[in-house]
């Protein structure tokens, strides 16, 4: 097997989607990962991640990743909470077979150990934005990481707090700060579940979006991002 591509994020586009959005790339290198998971997961008799097997598929590919792959593999013969949960409602799902396993029938037990560990997490979702990202001036916004940008190091809720610098109207990329460690970075706008809802915050992250509305938000020592008391999904 072909050495893993490490934390690609995961792509829940078509191909014609990716095409229309100008996301070809991202779909082209989400397919390569998603059918090296696949023969991974094939190699394995029964996925389990308590096992160092398991453990081992999840550094090389990641939770999405095998979130992804396992839900299309369910899903090509029926739908469940799982594959609905994971898989978006409009999305072909037939043009998941090729990354998909051809007998899913073992895999019910490693999605419920899936969906625990990602629930552990305590994401941010939805319900902690006003609206979706639009091609509107975002600039000077509260805007909420997609989860699935971050890499699993860094997926922790207070990481999808992002404060927009720089952001006018139908910019592709947007740039800004991070509220958990102060560190400039940008993302392109597809990469936000949209505009976060402020008086949803804690008290330090409501402190950190105002310090850096008025620039005076300094970096943080990394002993320090690691205190920082996360929002509860």
């Amino acid at each position: 097997m072909t050495e893993p591509i490490p934390q690609i994020m995961v792509c829940p586009l078509s191909l014609e989607q990716a095409k229309q959005k100008s996301e070809l790339e991202v779909w082209l290198y989400s397919r390569m990962a998603n059918l090296q998971c696949k023969e991974a997961l094939a190699q394995v008799q029964q996925p389990d991640l308590h096992t160092e097997q398991g453990q081992a598929l999840l550094r090389d590919f990641g939770i999405d990743r095998l979130m992804w792959v396992t839900a299309c593999s369910m899903a090509q013969v029926q739908e469940n909470d799982f594959t609905r949960s994971v898989i978006p409602a409009e999305y072909p799902i037939k043009e998941a077979q090729e990354w998909s396993l051809p007998d899913a029938a073992g895999l019910a037990g490693f999605a419920e150990q899936l969906s625990q560990e990602y629930a552990r997490l305590g994401l941010i979702g939805n319900a902690y934005c006003t609206g979706q990202l639009g091609e509107e001036d975002v600039t000077g916004k509260l805007l909420i990481v997609d989860p699935r940008v971050l890499a699993d190091a860094a997926k922790a809720p207070h990481f999808q707090l992002f404060y927009a610098q720089e952001a006018p109207a139908q910019s592709y990329r947007i740039k800004g700060i991070s509220l958990a460690d102060a560190e400039p970075f940008e993302l392109k706008r597809t990469s936000f579940l949209g505009i976060g809802n402020e008086a949803m915050l804690p008290a330090w992250a409501a402190d950190r979006l105002e310090q850096a509305r008025n620039g005076t938000l300094q970096q943080m020592q990394s002993e320090e991002t690691e205190s920082i008391e996360v929002i509860a999904s």
